[in-house]
């Protein structure tokens, strides 16, 4: 039983990596946040895969001890959706406040 836990793991985590590996924000932000930073730039990409890693990870060990039966709940996925949702308009709001005044790269 632990043998298959353990292949169920390491085949999560492999999966997990590979969708953190394809282009895509997170790499633009390690790229932004490396460029800006003058002394060890090189240690952004460190941080950022340690982050994206545990986080990974956290969300498999929960949902090998069972936290998927939570998310089955329509309450638990909506009030999910709409937190997700809300922080999408904040961080939309945030952008189009910033380059109004000006303050926001492009």
């Amino acid at each position: 039983m632990f043998t298959i836990l353990i292949v169920i793991f390491v085949f999560s985590m492999i999966v997990a990596l590979s969708g953190a590996l394809v282009p895509g924000p997170l790499l633009t932000y390690t790229i932004i946040k490396t460029l800006e930073t003058s002394k060890r730039g090189y240690l952004v990409g460190f941080w950022v895969i340690l982050g994206h890693a545990l986080i990974e990870m956290i969300i498999i060990v929960g949902i090998l001890m069972g936290f998927s039966v939570i998310l089955t709940n329509h309450i638990v996925v909506k009030a999910i959706g709409t937190a997700g949702g809300a922080f999408l308009i904040y961080m939309g709001m945030d952008i189009v406040i910033k380059i109004i005044k000006r303050n926001y790269k492009t």
